[in-house]
């Protein structure tokens, strides 16, 4: 709603009838009108919002006052919804009822919303003046055929049918009422006369007064008094047991003594033995000297008229104090009612020895038939709590309830103890219902089972035997010697199982425990998760110390941490990283790294690394990347793309090495491969030791493939023969035992056993220690 809003009145019309008023009538001699002007009048305005004209629908409030401003409303307000406005115009219809209009001026208060609104109003000023429409002067001079409600004797205007009767006392004459003389005392008289009725004359006249100072004829007793008489002079007197004794000695009292049937001067004896002084009493015997009942009666102390201390028949005698409804049930002894109570909330002891300190509503005792069936049992005080049952107790609050022998409620509002021994130390709505069971407070907490606690929170069940719950929110312990120690939406269902804490974690496995975390689970004997998030462990003795979606399957098996790690092979250990798996048993995937997998029984995949299997038995993959142990007993230290299929092959690093000989090994290199028993690549780039117990120490391109084949380096030699040597570069040793040197030309072997070297720049071969000794081979001789 805009403040600007400004209200103008256009036409105010048609005010009804009500505003004839007293007996200003006139007789017209026209004929009444034919239909009755009812009390509803049409209102017609102009809405502007911010100085524009209004369009759509309003919300209207109408209120009559009798002032222009200040003043008090005359009858209800009108209020009319939705009413439609078209360019600034309006128009309604408003009934405040005939009562309202008495001839009194009026003036109509306008407030006004928007109709889709529910807010307040804005109250439009000033005030508007009602004045006189055309059916309000009308009835200025209606007939009385117009009227309604004139007596049939006026119906033809004239009033000459009204008639009067003098009544009793009165006489009318001339139109005019007076007492009637029967009935008129005179007005005036001389001093001392009186009036004096003239039976001849029928009326009341001045008289003296001749009947004063006659005597009296007969004084009679009352009760307490003797004497009078009918004649002579008579005198009264206080019968004798109405008369206090004239004269006494000082500090007696007035005593009565029946057998006179007077009252007499005596010793005050109120301070002796027999009687209890406001000063006190001294040299009593308790078995003589006592205040109270040697009957069956309550001794009652009252306050105000009311009982507020009652001493009751009982065996032992009960006490009850407070509002006079309370009460004990006949039979019960040795109950105490120390005070509170209410006419309609009376506090009750039922059975033997009960108490109740105070409060209103409260209950001690099962009242069963058999007073003696719940002794001993006490209620504090509070309000609308009961301890049914032996040896029950509640300290105090509001509708809380024990019915089983000695459990226990220190406070709260709504809690129920029903196991033996169980106790409640507040909170609200909590529930001890096994047998030494605690709920320590909070709000909705159960602890059903023997010996099961729930230490607060909310919503929180303990139900197994000894389980606890130490608080949270919805956590649940139901296996024997479960716990959860906090945390939300919790579960724990196997014996001896423990969530420390967390959301929405379950353990359902003996002896497992999950430390925190949200969504974990822990479903066999022995497992551990210690935190992190929707871990699972489903083999016994499994362990998930943190992590995101970790899975434990093999039996003690265990994942450090990481994201989406699985150790699913028994004894299998996972350290860490992302998506690392350890299959196989024994197998370990150290830490770090992501997609690294140990599937071989005792295999390993050390830290680091990405997408390295070490699926043989004992297989080993250091680190790197896309590195593959197959074999058993095989090594790769590290690099990238590097396989070791064979059993005991080994791979130090590199990239692109392959291993397919058993106790075949490339220490590193680029595309070098080991493809036969025992064969060696010492390192370099592309080269082959296909050979049983083959060797190529290096370089490019070599290439050794026959039994004991050797090239120690170089480029693109070859060593062909079983036991030949082939060096330098473009060596080819094709024959067995041969042994071939080339500087960089192709140079072949030419038999078994030879030797054959080739060197552009000639040969020397020294026969002597020293180099003095010897041949030499020119360079093309």
């Amino acid at each position: 709603m805009k403040r600007g809003l400004l209200f103008t009145i256009v036409l105010a019309a048609a005010l009804v009838a009500a505003w004839i008023t007293g007996p200003r009538l006139a007789r017209a001699q026209y004929s009444a009108p034919q239909t009755t002007v009812e009390t509803a009048f049409t209102y017609q305005g102009r809405l502007t919002d911010d100085g524009n004209p209004a369009d759509g629908t309003y919300d209207f409030r109408f209120t009559l006052y009798d002032d222009a401003s200040g003043g008090s409303a005359v009858g209800s307000a009108v209020t009319l919804e939705d009413v439609a406005v078209v360019d600034g115009l309006f128009t309604v219809r408003l009934d405040f009822g005939g009562a309202a209009f008495g001839g009194e001026a009026r003036w109509l208060e306008v407030a006004v919303r928007p109709g889709s609104s529910t807010g307040a109003y804005t109250t439009l000023t000033p005030r508007q003046p009602l004045t006189a429409a055309p059916y309000a002067l009308y009835g200025l001079s209606a007939p009385w055929s117009g009227l309604t409600g004139v007596p049939s004797g006026f119906a033809d205007g004239v009033d000459d049918d009204t008639t009067y009767t003098a009544g009793t006392g009165l006489e009318l004459s001339g139109g005019a009422f007076s007492l009637a003389t029967a009935y008129r005392l005179p007005q005036s008289c001389a001093d001392g006369q009186i009036p004096a009725w003239n039976a001849a004359a029928g009326q009341w006249e001045c008289s003296a007064d001749a009947d004063s100072g006659g005597d009296i004829t007969a004084v009679y007793t009352g009760t307490g008094l003797t004497g009078g008489g009918e004649s002579g002079d008579v005198a009264l007197s206080l019968a004798a047991p109405y008369r206090l004794p004239q004269a006494c000695a000082n500090g007696q009292i007035a005593e009565w003594d029946a057998s006179a049937a007077v009252w007499q001067c005596g010793d005050d004896d109120t301070g002796g033995t027999n009687y209890w002084s406001l000063t006190g009493n001294s040299g009593l015997n308790a078995s003589t000297n006592f205040l109270g009942t040697t009957d069956p009666v309550s001794l009652v102390l009252a306050v105000d008229g009311a009982p507020g201390l009652r001493l009751a028949p009982g065996a032992p005698p009960n006490l009850l104090g407070g509002d006079g409804a309370n009460a004990v049930t006949g039979g019960v002894g040795g109950a105490v009612i120390a005070g509170g109570g209410d006419g309609s909330a009376p506090n009750r002891v039922t059975d033997m020895w009960g108490a109740v300190g105070g409060g209103l509503g409260n209950q001690v005792g099962n009242d069963n038939p058999d007073v003696g069936d719940a002794p001993f049992a006490t209620v504090s005080g509070g309000s609308n709590n009961a301890a049914t049952s032996k040896g029950a107790s509640i300290g105090g609050g509001e509708s809380n309830l024990v019915t089983e022998t000695y459990g226990t409620i220190a406070g709260g509002y709504n809690i129920t103890v029903t196991g033996k021994y169980a106790s409640v130390g507040g909170g609200d709505s909590n529930t001890a219902s096994g047998e030494d069971s605690t709920v320590g407070g909070g709000i909705g907490n159960t602890a059903s089972g023997a010996w099961s606690a729930v230490g607060g929170g909310d919503y929180n069940t303990a139900s197994g035997t000894d389980a606890t719950v130490g608080g949270g929110d919805s956590n649940t312990a139901s296996g024997w010697g479960a716990t959860v120690g906090g945390g939300a939406s919790n579960l724990v269902t196997a014996t001896y199982g423990t969530i420390a804490g967390g959301d929405n974690i379950t353990v359902t496995g003996e002896y497992a425990s999950v430390g925190g975390g949200v969504g974990n689970t822990a479903l066999v004997t022995g497992t551990v998760i210690g935190g992190g998030e929707s871990n699972l462990v489903t083999a016994t003795y499994g362990t998930i110390a943190g992590g995101y979606n970790i899975t434990v399957t093999g039996k003690y098996a265990s994942v450090c941490g990481g994201e989406y790690n699985t150790a699913s092979g028994d004894r299998s250990t996972v350290g860490g990283g992302n998506g690392n798996i350890a299959s196989g048993d024994w197998s370990t995937v150290g830490g770090g790294g992501w997609n690294n997998i140990a599937s071989g029984d005792w295999s390993t995949v050390g830290g680091g690394g990405y997408h390295n299997v070490a699926s043989g038995r004992i297989a080993t993959v250091g680190g790197g990347s896309y590195n593959t142990a197959s074999g058993d007993n095989t090594f790769i230290g590290g690099g990238l793309f590097n396989q070791a299929t064979a059993d005991f092959g080994t791979i130090a690093g590199g990239s692109l090495i392959s291993v397919t000989g058993q106790y075949a090994t490339v220490s590193g290199g680029e595309n070098n491969s080991a493809t036969a028993l025992d064969a060696a690549v010492g390192g370099g780039t592309t080269n082959t030791a296909s050979g049983d117990r083959s060797v190529v120490g290096g370089g490019y391109h070599n290439t050794a493939s026959a039994n004991a084949s050797t090239v120690p380096g170089g480029s693109e030699n070859t060593a062909l023969g079983a036991y030949s040597f082939a060096a330098g570069a473009q060596a080819s040793a094709t024959h067995q035992g041969s042994f071939v040197w080339s500087s960089a030309e192709v140079t072949s072997s030419w038999g078994d056993n030879t030797f054959t070297a080739r060197a552009h720049g000639g040969v020397r071969f020294y026969t002597a220690s020293g180099t003095g000794t010897g041949v030499q081979l020119a360079a093309g001789g």
